[in-house]
């Protein structure tokens, strides 16, 4: 039941669409409009579509909460590692007469901070894209022409691989503010450990990180990382779409 271009949707029942179909699918759109071998009206086509199946997916709550803001996002890390890093470099700038070796362990945090959402979204891009290759083997399979057990298993440790770096990269971000408090580099009062069922999530002026206790929830950071990507997928095929839409000068 794959669904490989953007008219299969007409053929599948939005009810059945396999969530790892639709996080294909997507990927799909965004890398031939990047390479240039999809036209722009397939993708407006497809989009009203894909966004259709979505809120038929099991981790469609936790997506409505990402777009909504009501979730850690991408952004939240994006500003609060920006908001960490240059917090930290402003203290450091105040300390005369110290060395660069005097400061390591300040040092090492703020640089650790810095690359942080970055490495947050190869994370969850490395992941996802793990998720695809396995999906895609099981469809190959389902023929049953040939004995793809190797395969299954080297797709598998590499999918369970992927989530397990996703997990230690956002477990040691919520470590290097921690260290970055105990240090304090940043004041604890700017700093939101957060859980589900925090009412509201500080847009300004805050550091947001997970809290051990949810990234010990493996099902929920996946379903985390699976809206994430389809945030940021839809986004770039939204940006797309509207240049396209543009008058040219």
């Amino acid at each position: 039941m794959g669904i490989e271009g953007p008219d299969k949707f007409e053929k599948v029942p939005l009810s059945l669409v396999l969530e790892e179909d639709l996080v294909a699918e997507v990927h799909s759109h965004r890398d031939r409009l990047k390479n240039g071998e999809e036209k722009i009206e397939e993708a407006l086509e497809a989009l009203p579509l894909i966004r259709e199946g979505i809120a038929q997916l099991e981790c469609y709550p936790i997506y409505r909460e990402y777009v909504n803001g009501n979730v850690p996002t991408l952004d939240t890390f994006r500003n609060g590692t920006r908001l960490a890093s240059e917090t930290i470099a402003s203290d450091l700038a105040q300390e005369k007469g110290l060395s660069s070796e005097d400061l390591s362990e300040e040092l090492h945090v703020q640089k650790l901070l810095e690359g942080r959402a970055g490495s947050i979204e190869h994370a969850i891009d490395a992941y996802v894209r793990s998720v695809i290759k396995f999906h895609n083997l099981k469809r190959i399979s389902r023929g049953g022409v040939r004995d793809m057990t190797k395969q299954f298993e080297q797709s598998d440790h590499e999918r369970r691989r992927a989530h397990n770096h996703l997990l230690d990269t956002l477990q040691s971000t919520t470590q290097a503010v921690r260290d970055a408090v105990e240090l304090k580099l940043i004041p604890l009062e700017k700093v939101l450990e957060w859980n589900p069922g925090v009412e509201s999530i500080p847009q300004e002026n805050a550091i947001v990180v997970f809290s051990p206790k949810i990234l010990e929830d493996r099902n929920y950071i996946r379903d985390w990382a699976i809206a994430a990507d389809f945030d940021e997928r839809l986004r770039e095929l939204d940006t797309y779409t509207q240049k396209s839409e543009e008058p040219r000068q």
